[in-house]
């Protein structure tokens, strides 16, 4: 399951930094080019609580896409291998910023209907 992980502001609150999304590899092949994630369901962590053991790969707002429906976003899986050495054998989870995921999300909205 996705995590969305918070931090604590100076005044106590909190406020989402990251969305991990689980990655199986074996789910994916040379012909996916992206991978959808759908914002709807997740799990909740903190950033102290983060699992030093996962291989992660941090997803620039330039790899996102805008989804196939209004709670997801896409994972341009094509420029994510560019980085990674052209393998995701290492990759447990993705890492993104959730400031990235809700710039991307905003074109997914029917704004000017």
């Amino acid at each position: 399951m996705n995590t969305l992980i918070y931090e604590f502001n100076p005044d106590g609150s909190k406020r989402p930094v990251w969305l991990l999304v689980d990655f199986d590899r074996g789910l994916i092949n040379d012909q996916h080019t992206t991978l959808y994630v759908d914002t709807s369901t997740f799990g909740k962590g903190f950033v102290g609580d983060l699992d030093d053991d996962m291989n992660r790969c941090t997803v620039e707002l330039g790899d996102l896409v805008s989804g196939e429906a209004e709670s997801q976003f896409g994972i341009n899986l094509l420029t994510v291998k560019g980085r990674v050495a052209g393998s995701y054998d290492y990759i447990d989870q993705f890492v993104v910023q959730v400031a990235d995921i809700v710039q991307v999300m905003v074109f997914n909205k029917r704004l000017f209907e």
